[in-house]
């Protein structure tokens, strides 16, 4: 597994426990969104050299954006708190 998806997978449950999802949720949400994770922390860049995204991957980076809460003006300045 290279470091970018490890460090992605690593953020994803971070991000999945602070929000509250169950536990036992989190292994598929983490499964389904770390690409989408990886594309957000390298602002949006695709790296070239990694994995082709899923076909997917524009719906995959809505739900973790709406996991978050980012489409909710006073929930992004919540998460912004917390970084």
């Amino acid at each position: 597994m290279e470091k970018s998806e490890q460090r992605a997978r690593a953020q994803c449950e971070l991000d999945a426990r602070r929000v509250g999802i169950q536990a036992i949720a989190i292994p598929g949400l983490v499964e389904r969104l770390w690409p989408a994770v990886a594309i957000q922390m390298n602002g949006g860049a695709v790296d070239p050299g990694g994995p082709t995204p899923p076909s997917d991957i524009v719906d995959r980076v809505e739900e973790f954006r709406l996991l978050l809460g980012w489409d909710d003006p006073d929930a992004h300045a919540r998460t912004a708190l917390v970084r």
